[in-house]
């Protein structure tokens, strides 16, 4: 991811060139981050164990989410900018499952000698969205420059499913999900027009798991307790090199 980033930053300070001090007209950056850790799904379903009908919890975690991103801004006004952003990264997947019901219900059962049995698997991300970003102050006119973003776009998630046919969450292959993004972020002027920015993003999606995810004991699920269209939040924080054009001697700039 660095050297990528780096080779990028060198291209465009050289197509760039240097330019009289003016409100810029586009950005472009990269950079890297992570996605925090979401929970894909939490609900309760019946199966039937040692001959009896109880009640499962599972919780479903992504996590240890990596990824590199590319943006770009192209900036209308003083104070307004409508940009595109793409993300991509990998990560993993964890299903914690235990009994719902009452400790005494659950004692010496099946389900209790489950109870920390986990389910596992690989997991790729690409976002892709489009949107635009409200400046308090103009962009480059200031030291530290923040800013508010709302877009759509489009959050893929590829399941990478591994273990054993017994496993209750064996999810595989690709989902695509739309997405509503709000966010804060801020540039810190570091050399000329050259900023570093910081950027935290919410990808508000539907959840990508359906029943055909989850199997009861052998059987695929039919049926869940759970909500699986609810909608859910894949916060991504940021950390980029963003440069503004035309690429200028000075930073400040009057509004």
């Amino acid at each position: 991811m660095r050297p990528a980033a780096g080779a990028c930053l060198v291209l465009l300070f050289t197509l760039a060139g240097a330019a009289d001090a003016q409100r810029p007209k586009l950005g472009i950056g990269v950079g890297g981050g992570v996605v925090l850790g979401t929970k894909l799904m939490d609900f309760t379903f019946p199966t039937q164990m040692d001959e009896q009908e109880v009640q499962l919890a599972q919780q479903v975690d992504m996590a240890d989410v990596a990824i590199a991103s590319i943006h770009a801004e192209w900036y209308a006004g003083a104070h307004f900018a409508v940009r595109a952003h793409a993300a991509w990264g990998a990560g993993r997947t964890e299903a914690f499952t235990s009994c719902a019901e009452s400790p005494e219900f659950c004692d010496g059962t099946q389900v209790e000698r489950s109870r920390f049995e986990t389910g596992y698997g690989a997991v790729a991300v690409t976002a892709l969205d489009a949107g635009v970003s409200i400046w308090p102050w103009t962009p480059r006119s200031v030291g530290f420059a923040p800013f508010v973003t709302v877009g759509a776009g489009a959050f893929r998630y590829d399941f990478r499913a591994e273990g054993g046919e017994d496993r209750f969450f064996r999810p595989a292959g690709p989902r695509t999900q739309r997405a509503l993004l709000v966010g804060l972020g801020a540039d810190m002027h570091i050399w000329r027009s050259l900023m570093l920015r910081l950027e935290g993003v919410n990808h508000m999606v539907d959840r990508p798991l359906g029943a055909t995810d989850f199997r009861s004991f052998g059987e695929p699920r039919a049926s869940t307790a759970g909500d699986l269209g609810a909608r859910m939040s894949n916060v991504r924080l940021a950390l980029s090199a963003h440069v503004y054009f035309p690429f200028g001697e000075s930073w400040t700039v009057p509004d």
